[in-house]
């Protein structure tokens, strides 16, 4: 899976900096955390460890189809940026403890003025962090909706399959599924198999026998 570059919706008014300077500070802060959208997930060095993780999340969340896949992939992508984001914020707050000038002034205490001091970049981090994990979850419910939706719309064309089949060999005839399930799976991405068909109906079959054998036994 190749590292990705995400577009950003227009925004419907200014949202940070509009001079050149101010702009170009923004933009190469970007480049440099690694963590905003408009950037690349995989900074350099990064790449092996990054496909490998991007395909995991990916395989895991079992994707179908291109728009399925799509949105599989923006959540390995910020899941990528927000591991990257806890990472970065950690090193920082060790970096504050290590600084921490006076040894009778609670970690907490120094942790919270360097979180307040926008140079010291923890607050960036965190929102960041924040940013990432409301955009996992957002894209996590809809592939979830998604895939609802498809399998839903596979299980009912499942069930649809197997009665026309059997239909077909109760009437002597060989079902041919073209006209109802056409090759292209558009049915929750269903695709009319006869071996697989045949043997949900068998299995079907042997469960029936099997429940009237033991509630007679019961």
């Amino acid at each position: 899976m190749a590292p990705r570059n995400f577009e950003t919706k227009e925004s419907s008014g200014p949202t940070g900096p509009t001079s050149p300077t101010g702009k170009a500070t923004v933009s190469k802060n970007a480049l440099v955390h690694g963590l905003s959208g408009r950037t690349h997930a995989c900074l350099p060095g990064e790449e092996g460890p990054y496909e490998q993780f991007c395909r995991e999340i990916v395989q895991a969340l079992a994707p179908a189809g291109i728009i399925e896949q799509s949105v599989a992939e923006d959540i390995a992508d910020d899941r990528w940026r927000r591991k990257r984001a806890v990472a970065m914020e950690n090193a920082l707050c060790s970096r504050i403890a290590q600084e921490q000038p006076d040894p009778a002034v609670p970690l907490a205490a120094a942790l919270a003025d360097a979180f307040l001091d926008a140079s010291k970049g923890l607050r960036t981090v965190a929102l960041y962090a924040h940013r990432l994990q409301r955009a996992i979850e957002k894209n996590t419910a809809y592939l979830e909706a998604l895939q609802a939706k498809r399998k839903a719309s596979h299980a009912q064309a499942q069930e649809e399959a197997i009665l026309l089949t059997q239909l077909a060999e109760a009437n002597g005839e060989t079902y041919n599924p073209e006209p109802d399930f056409p090759s292209t799976g558009t049915a929750g991405e269903f695709v009319y198999s006869a071996s697989e068909i045949a043997r949900l109906i068998a299995r079907a079959s042997r469960l029936g026998d099997a429940k009237i054998l033991f509630a007679n036994a019961a």
